[in-house]
């Protein structure tokens, strides 16, 4: 189980300030059942080359959302948008490719919302790159939610069927 951060206080200083202040938390297994619980709309952007260390970040303002692309390989692919929530969800290092991270669902219940993730891992044996990397999902939604959860579960890819 580890701590999520808030990216609000990191501006422009690199990952060593997004230990700032804890915001979402990151936990295995299933969530709760969520009794008022509606699904939200979101858009998620995955890729293999995020910080080394596992973790999840929330972003609320334009200079969060450069922060928390900062943690990336990447650029950022637009803007926030008002009202618009991004949480950025890290594996960190992995030993091989053919690791993802997968957003499930995004379910709002009150003020808090949920996100759902998975990450996929190859089989025994599967043909990946042999380098490192460090899978993210990086998913935007609409809310004025306080609080965020992220809940993340592990699965192997099984192996392709032979004919």
């Amino acid at each position: 189980m580890g701590v999520g951060r808030d990216i609000g206080h990191a501006s422009r200083r690199g990952a060593a300030l997004l230990l700032a202040s804890a915001l979402a938390v990151v936990l295995a297994g299933a969530p709760p059942a969520l009794a008022r619980s509606q699904s939200l709309d979101y858009v998620d952007f995955l890729g293999d080359r995020g910080t080394d260390a596992p973790g999840a970040y929330v972003a609320r303002t334009a200079e969060q959302w450069l922060d928390l692309w900062a943690l990336t390989a990447a650029t950022p692919p637009r803007g926030l948008g008002k009202g618009e929530i991004a949480v950025g969800i890290f594996a960190g290092t992995r030993p091989t490719g053919g690791y993802s991270l997968t957003t499930r669902k995004v379910i709002a219940d009150g003020d808090t919302v949920t996100v759902e993730i998975e990450e996929r891992r190859p089989w025994p044996g599967a043909v990946v790159t042999q380098a490192l990397t460090a899978p993210y999902v990086i998913v935007v939604f609409d809310s004025e939610a306080e609080e965020v959860t992220v809940y993340s579960r592990t699965v192997p890819v099984p192996p392709p069927e032979r004919p």
